[in-house]
């Protein structure tokens, strides 16, 4: 049996566009916990950026907005550990995430734009968000509460 990636990332983008819609409803009607809209926002925005891989068709604007849309989850889900964990730093300034995602995202957009062989689009594609997702792993098991913390 063989996966059709464009159903996998349409069944993907409704998943995470449900569970948006019910964090944002959840966090209208209650108190949240700070770095809970960033959390959502990370969330609305990852979901709109699958669905828009899907209908990309080859157009080069679309698939680069797709890949902004999806290379923001780990700094998004980073700013809102930030506010969550406001006591303590993560030991890097938040422009440093903002500065981390824009080269991921150029040299993502570069790549496409020099008309790169399809594996190494591909190639680009996939190591930005490994990189994205690695420095916020880094800075996160940083945290004194990821460190005491049972869970």
């Amino acid at each position: 049996m063989t996966l059709h990636s464009p159903t996998l990332l349409l069944v993907c983008s409704i998943a995470l566009l449900l569970a948006a819609a019910t964090l944002t409803w959840f966090g209208a009607r209650q108190n949240c916990y700070r770095g809970h809209w960033f959390w959502v926002t990370a969330q609305w925005l990852l979901g709109a950026g699958l669905a828009l891989q899907v209908d990309a068709s080859g157009n080069e604007l679309t698939l680069a907005a797709a890949q902004l849309l999806v290379l923001q989850w780990p700094i998004c889900v980073l700013a809102g550990l930030r506010r969550f964990y406001s006591r303590h730093g993560l030991g890097v300034h938040g422009g440093v995430d903002v500065a981390v995602l824009g080269l991921a995202w150029l040299s993502a957009a570069s790549v496409l734009q020099m008309r790169a062989p399809a594996q190494l689009q591909w190639l680009a594609w996939c190591i930005g968000p490994m990189l994205l997702q690695a420095y916020a792993a880094v800075l996160v098991v940083r945290l004194a509460e990821f460190k005491s913390s049972p869970a």
